[in-house]
């Protein structure tokens, strides 16, 4: 059986950004007293997360984990939207 290598992983790390950054404000939620805490991680984990999918955004897709995650322009694309979309809804939901 083939190991998981770090290269795999990388292919990963806009999600694993995202989903890390979610589980650290769910477990942290009690302690923020603060919205704009929780808003301004949230917005950043966003931004990093599209800024490192943009970077890996390269001409020739990748093919990790035995060829079950493709990366390619198309799921590029989407990954910076929805980091996008994210980082747009942290901010219409701040209180003013």
């Amino acid at each position: 059986m083939n190991g998981t290598n770090f290269t795999d992983l990388a292919l990963l790390l806009p999600e694993l950004i995202l989903v890390g950054t979610a589980l650290v404000l769910l477990l942290a939620a009690r302690r923020i007293q603060t919205a704009r805490l929780a808003t301004a991680g949230t917005i950043l984990a966003g931004l990093v997360a599209g800024l490192v999918s943009y970077w890996l955004w390269s001409a020739d897709p990748k093919i990790g984990f035995g060829g079950m995650v493709t990366l390619d322009g198309y799921s590029q694309f989407f990954k910076v939207l929805i980091a996008s979309a994210l980082a747009v809804t942290a901010l219409l939901s701040e209180r003013q």
